[in-house]
Formats: structure tokens, sequence, C-alpha cells
């Protein structure tokens, strides 16, 4: 980050007049930006100094002979105030590189690098609903619709209108309120309630969207509806409740505690001796 030799020995009138100065201020600019995104890692003292120069010369924008050729020469000289390390601090909360990476390692990966502007999807949805041929793409549309929705907005908590859901998700009317009822009522991933807008309109909470969770949902529903998307049909005559999932997981708790002891009886028998 140091100005050429030849350029270094001219007078520095003669540096400012060729617009040099803007060259490196050009140069330790781009340095900053690449520090501010992680695209390389430096020690904390180069990065003081890349901070210091465009504190005093960039963000100022003054292009100034005096002020500039101080500045720089401040900037090659390392004359740094004492309270730089607090500023730099508090500028740029992100070390260059974490604990545990090494110095030379990118801290982006290619998700944030390429996907900027993107709403988080979970693995499992991939592996388990996108592979699945029971799940209809109609289901998969709206539970993306209602994961951008607040994920991706970074809401917790969002009012959906039906019609948002069915026109946001393009399926039909009756399909979104089927796929309401898989998504909130069998797999538990969105808790639903009644909208401030109007009787079209529900609050969708975020209630469990891990792996543990969804699996936790969707095997109790499997085991009463013999699939992990139920028909309409299905939920019109057996509507999925917490408690007829709460007696499911206790009767598949009871069928496992089972299985167990006979296994256990099992092999103490061909271990006895004889």
């Amino acid at each position: 980050m140091r100005l050429p030799a030849e350029i270094r020995e001219r007078p520095r009138e003669q540096r400012v007049s060729q617009g040099e100065i803007g060259v490196e201020l050009g140069r330790s600019q781009f340095w900053v930006s690449l520090v501010e995104r992680g695209q390389i890692a430096l020690d904390e003292a180069t990065g003081e100094r890349i901070m210091l120069a465009i504190d005093r010369i960039v963000e100022r924008r003054k292009v100034i002979s005096e002020a500039t050729a101080r500045a720089v020469t401040d900037f090659e000289n390392r004359k740094l105030p004492a309270d730089v390390g607090r500023r730099f601090a508090v500028a740029n909360p992100r070390t260059p590189h974490v604990q545990g990476e090494s110095p030379g390692q990118k801290r982006k990966s290619l998700r944030t690098i390429l996907l900027p502007n993107s709403s988080p999807v979970p693995n499992w949805f991939f592996d388990e609903l996108l592979s699945n041929s029971e799940v209809p793409h109609a289901t998969r549309s709206v539970f993306l619709f209602m994961l951008r929705k607040t994920v991706g907005w970074d809401n917790e908590v969002e009012e959906l209108s039906l019609t948002a859901i069915q026109y946001g998700s393009a399926v039909s009317r009756h399909t979104a309120i089927h796929a309401i009822r898989v998504i909130c009522e069998c797999w538990g991933l969105f808790k639903k309630s009644r909208g401030q807008k109007g009787q079209g309109s529900s609050v969708y909470r975020i209630a469990g969207l891990s792996e543990d969770e969804f699996a936790d949902r969707s095997s109790p529903c499997e085991n009463i509806y013999g699939t992990c998307h139920p028909t309409a049909k299905q939920l019109r005559e057996r509507p999925c409740t917490p408690e007829s999932l709460t007696a499911q997981i206790a009767i598949n708790e009871a069928n496992e505690a089972k299985r167990h002891a006979e296994y256990l009886k099992r092999r103490s028998a061909m271990t006895a001796p004889q």
C-alpha cells in the first residue's frame, strides 16, 4: 500500500499536481472494500491502517493538496492515533477472519457471494418434500411462498390473505386451503390464527422449521393417514388436531418400548447358558 519509489522521491507538490495521490487513494479504497466484504483476510494492524486512510481521505472526499499530502504521509509512516484499534473495532465489528479459520481462507461462502439477495430454504425441504411423490407441487409452492413472506423478509409473524397465497403460489383457492391445512395442522411448520384485515386474512407465525420438528409432526401424521400428505377428504373425516397427533405419538412410543423389550428378551435367551 506504499507509493512506488520513483513517485516517493519526487517533491510532494509534484505528486499532487500529477494526480498520483488520487491513484493511491483509489487503491486504498479498493483494499478497504475487499476487507469489508471479507474477500481478503488481513491482520488487524493492516486493517487499521487502511481504515485510517479511508477515514481521513476518502470519506471526507476532500481533494486538497496539503491535507491529502499529510494524510498520505501519515499513512506511509504508520502514524496512527492511540485509539485507532477501538475505532477500527467499532467501524468493523466483524474481524477479517474468525477463530478456527486460516488467514488466507475466505469468510464468505459461494451462496453468499453468488446469491446476495435470496431467501433461505431448509435442506430437509429438498431431501424430504421435493423428492416425495406423495407431496403435490401445489403444497410445495404454498410453503415456499409462506417461507418467502416470513423468513425471506426476516419476519417471524406475517398476516396473509387467502387471495395473496392463492395468487402468490399460482394455485386454486381450494388447493391453497388444503395446502395450508397440511402445512399448519399436520406438519406444524406455521401456527395459524385469526387475522385483523378481514375474514379471509390469517396471521401465520413460524412454529417449527427444523428437520427434527418436521419429522416429529410428519411421522405420526403418516401413521394416522398412511401418508405424510393426507387428502382433503381424509382431513374432513378425521381432522389433524394436536390431540390426535399427541395420542399417535404415545402409541408409537409404546410400540417402540414393546419392541425394545422383546428384543432384550430374545437377546437374554440367546446368551443364557444351556
